[in-house]
């Protein structure tokens, strides 16, 4: 039992090992005779926590068998009853694992002048998940699993029997051991798991993202290589744009590690400007300019940026009065036109820093992570080698450049000889100008959020037989591929943390009939190493979950002016045979399943991923806390309803009582708890809702306990003037719809969509769902225009009529038919 408890504790990534045992319930010697069945269940539960050695875990586990047999006339019932677990038809109550120990000894059936056959009855229903059946035979023990076919294969029970034997094994060898040294695996077994993938690219030695580019352009100058909007470049005129702009930079002292923040709209300048200042020799920083301006400034300053290339428009936009150099692209035209236009011909080590990305930060404040030239080089030519684009290909790239797979985006069709097409912010926005644009393009490739794919899908989209379709940022749906693979050339699923560059796995999804509810995360890229470990660093047998470490040349140089943090999650991993490569914790939970791939099982840590964003709910509660109303607080995303992941924040107020807050101005603490994080952090960190409370629930050890806190209630947003509610038909048919996708009881025609807790995911649902009402097209960009009930029902009614009478009628009725318009796309884009 104590060895079993630690092979459960092994593949569960548990230390907390429940089981149930029967026993006879013959505890009496009158009872032995009697015909009936007096067998109960036990519930043996083993605490391998402290990591023990398991010789005082056989202690711990005696003493536990002992005191359950004393308590054995309890009935299971009762047990459950005052125990009151959380019911599900679908498992049993309290356990779900049996162990059963047979050592009664076999009865002797011989009958006089009959002949007798045992039969061995079988059964094709498994009682529990899995059941251990051990039994004494003469001078052996014989052990049989039964298991749930739907929860486990053939190979992973005969794996995991294979691994009790090792097990009993090793404790006999040294019962000294502690528990986490307690090997599952043979020599030849990890020798196995350590050898990486490792498959070296000629090129990367010599090779850099600047000098393929530049082949491409010697290749085809005349070939179309960016297009944004009504502009183009080809191929030698984008050299030509980011050669002037490279050699203004490096008169201005741009060069190796000298960082360079980008700042501008998704326009063709963008595109010129990352390359620039590579080709300069520094490194660039991606800044959208949605971010707050408080955000900007830190980038800016924490990651020493000598100059920011931005334009006048985004400049004044984003109020960002930056101290550094200034580059306008647009101010500054003159100047650079009289700048050279071959190529600068900067050295670009393979240690060179090649761009700095700002990730969310546990401690309240973002963290930049420095990517080198190797790693960025090494990932475009696997990207390359994986997906074969050439010139007859058209990217159309959607990923705003602060996120890093914006990356693959850029480099990867430019330096394959490809076209790229920048979708523009209001493109973006409305799903049905990025269906045309696909359309008119005829685009073989785009990635994006599988949030993404699922609503163009949505909007009926066919697809393209041409196109490769790849996903990132987020879980792909095994139902959703299976969509994307009837529209497409093929679909990839890709995976990797920001501080790998990128894409440390991919898997191309060739079926989605079988495995579990979502796609694998695949294979590693080239030069890339994997190793999936428990909590002590030793290597885990496939089949069971650990932490994934990711080494190779991806991995980046650490986190900028963050040693401590570095050396926290950049480490050593430590061979069997004494040598040492470097690798990055990623705090993912993964297992490695029959045929290599890696199947993802979530986080160990309190990160998240909403609409494909990497947050740190620790950042969001350390600025939430910073508040002179806010007492503490904690943010948790929640999934109330399949596939809806929303971020929810639990306040307790300073001062009086959450309930008496609650009463008299609840509403307005809301609408300033969320003001102030907009000031500070991007619209997707806002939570979406938030509950106040008298005390946050806590663990045993003083923890916030994430499990007790409530759910959010229904919002009644409905005051006691009549005026407020929806007034006619229209606005009662757009507050349905609203109150659907937002899930609140009741709205005021003024309330804000987004101070709902609304986003653009949601209004893209909403769009859809007025246009199926209406029976008529609405631009995107008018629900952002309009994001009140009632400004929305004027624009609806009186757009039907001519302009001129639409614009007299929303004059007579007093309505400001632009307010709102920069604050609504400022907030969520």
């Amino acid at each position: 039992l104590s060895a079993f408890a630690v092979l459960l504790s092994r593949y569960s990534a548990s230390e907390d090992i429940t089981v149930g045992s029967p026993i006879a319930g013959r505890n009496r010697r009158e009872l032995e005779d009697l015909i009936g069945f007096f067998v109960n269940t036990l519930v043996l539960r083993t605490d391998l926590s402290g990591n023990p050695t398991f010789r005082t875990l056989l202690d711990q586990v005696r003493e536990l068998t002992l005191d359950a047999y004393a308590n054995q006339e309890v009935p299971f019932e009762r047990l459950v009853e005052e125990l009151q677990p959380r019911r599900d038809l679908s498992r049993s109550p309290l356990f779900q694992i049996m162990f059963s120990v047979l050592n009664v000894p076999e009865a002797d059936f011989s009958i006089a002048e009959m002949a007798t056959t045992e039969i061995s009855g079988s059964s094709d229903t498994a009682k529990f998940d899995l059941s251990l059946t051990a039994r004494e035979n003469q001078d052996r023990i014989e052990l049989a699993f039964q298991y749930n076919t739907d929860l486990f294969d053939e190979n992973t029970v005969a794996q995991m029997l294979h691994h009790y034997e090792r097990l009993l094994e090793t404790i006999v060898s040294n019962a000294e051991q502690r528990v986490s040294e307690l090997d599952l695996l043979t020599d030849s077994e990890r020798t196995g798991l350590e050898l990486s993938r490792y498959r070296p690219l000629p090129e990367l030695q010599t090779a850099n993202v600047v000098s393929l580019f530049e082949e491409q352009v010697q290749r085809a100058s005349a070939k179309v290589a960016l297009e944004c909007g009504d502009e183009q470049l080809t191929y030698a005129e984008l050299n030509e744009r980011a050669n002037q702009l490279a050699h203004h930079l490096q008169n201005l002292g741009v060069g190796p590690e000298v960082v360079v923040g980008v700042l501008l709209e998704r326009s063709v300048n963008m595109v010129v400007a990352v390359l620039a200042i590579l080709k300069a020799g520094g490194a660039y920083l991606p800044m959208d300019p949605l971010l707050p301006s408080e955000r900007l400034k830190f980038m800016l300053s924490d990651a020493g940026v000598a100059a920011l290339v931005t334009d006048e428009s985004t400049l004044a936009d984003t109020a960002l009065h930056a101290n550094v150099r200034v580059v306008t692209v647009d101010k500054d035209q003159q100047l650079l036109a009289h700048e050279s236009k071959k190529n600068p011909g900067a050295q670009l080590l393979p240690d060179s820093l090649a761009y700095v990305i700002y990730t969310s930060g546990s401690t309240g404040k973002p963290k930049g992570v420095m990517v080198e030239q190797r790693s960025l080089t090494n990932l475009m030519l696997a990207m390359c080698q994986e997906f074969e684009l050439g010139e007859p290909d058209t990217l159309v790239a959607v990923t705003t450049l602060s996120f890093d797979i914006a990356g693959v985006d850029l480099f990867l069709p430019l330096l394959s000889g490809a076209s790229l097409v920048i979708a523009r912010r209001e493109e973006i926005l409305d799903v049905q100008q990025l269906r045309l644009l696909l359309e008119r393009t005829q685009a073989t490739m785009m990635q994006a959020t599988p949030t993404m794919w699922r609503m163009l899908v949505d909007t009926g989209w066919a697809g393209h037989s041409q196109l490769k379709v790849l996903c990132g940022g987020e879980v792909l749906t095994r139902e959703l591929a299976a969509q994307l693979l009837e529209r497409s050339a093929g679909v990839w699923n890709g995976y990797g943390p920001t501080e790998t560059t990128i894409y440390s796995s991919m898997h191309r999804v060739r079926s989605t009939l079988t495995g579990g509810a979502t796609i694998p995360i695949g294979q590693p890229t080239l030069n890339t190493e994997v190793y999936i470990v428990d909590k002590h660093m030793r290597l885990v047998p496939p089949g069971v979950p650990g932490e994934l470490l990711i080494g190779g040349t991806g991995v980046a140089r650490g986190y900028l002016k963050r040693t401590d943090l570095t050396a926290e999650k950049f480490v050593d991993y430590v061979f069997s045979d004494g040598r040492k490569t470097r690798v990055y914790r990623t705090g993912d939970c993964v297992r490695l399943k029959t045929g290599g791939d890696l199947e993802y099982l979530g986080r160990l840590d309190h990160q998240v991923k909403i609409r494909g964003y990497r947050i740190e709910a620790g950042e969001i509660e350390a600025v939430l806390a910073e508040h002179e109303g806010v007492h503490q607080a904690a943010v948790v995303v929640r999934e109330d309803v399949t596939g809806d992941k929303r971020l929810v924040g639990y306040v307790v107020p300073k001062g009086s009582t959450a309930s008496n807050r609650r009463e008299h101005n609840g509403e307005a603490l809301v609408n300033a708890w969320r003001n102030h994080l907009l000031a500070q952090l991007p619209d997707y960190m806002v939570p979406s809702q938030f509950v106040t409370l008298d005390a946050l629930p806590l663990t045993s050890s003083g923890k916030v306990d994430s499990r007790r806190l409530p759910a959010p209630g229904v919002k009644s947003q409905l005051s006691a003037d009549p005026s407020s509610a929806p007034q006619n038909e229209l606005e009662q048919q757009i507050a349905e719809i609203w109150r659907a996708n937002l899930r609140v009881d009741r709205i005021r025609r003024y309330d804000n969509f987004f101070d709902l807790g609304g986003n653009s995911l949601l209004m893209a649902q909403v769009r859809i769902q007025l246009e199926q009402k209406f029976e008529r097209k609405i631009a995107m960009l008018e629900l952002f225009r309009y994001p009140t009930i009632n400004s929305l029902a004027d624009y609806l009614r009186y757009e039907q009529t001519s302009h001129a009478a639409s614009q007299q009628g929303l004059r007579r009725a007093g309505i400001r038919l632009q307010s709102n318009r920069r604050n609504a796309a400022l907030r969520e884009s």
